[in-house]
């Protein structure tokens, strides 16, 4: 018997199909990216998790938790994980495109971890 080869992709597309998984993958967007860009900015600076979980003080399977999205990172964790990546994390306040007001875009601030 031979097995069949699914691709991720197709998995994913036939989930996404069905509206109640749609509305809860909606719902976790920010997490999954924020997860997502911890494990670029990882690989970025060439690091493993237990590399980057040395460095930065904190234990590998936090560090796995943070890049499954499984846990969401406090600031000053991030801060941390982002300058043993040699990064800085920036946060940056931007008007809505459609919220009909003149709001101005707030100044970038940089936090710095340890």
């Amino acid at each position: 018997m031979t097995a069949k080869t699914i691709k991720l992709s197709e998995i994913r597309t036939k989930a996404l199909s069905q509206p109640d998984v749609q509305a809860e993958y909606e719902a976790l967007r920010d997490e999954f990216q924020m997860a997502r860009l911890l494990i670029l900015m990882r690989k970025a600076a060439g690091f493993t998790q237990q590399e980057l979980a040395d460095r930065s003080g904190i234990k590998q399977p936090q560090l796995a938790r943070l890049e499954t999205g499984k846990q969401l990172p406090r600031l000053d964790t991030l801060a941390t994980l982002a300058a043993q990546a040699g990064y800085d994390l920036q946060i940056e306040f931007v008007p809505k495109v459609a919220t009909g007001s003149e709001l101005p875009k707030l100044e970038m601030v940089t936090i710095s971890g340890k």
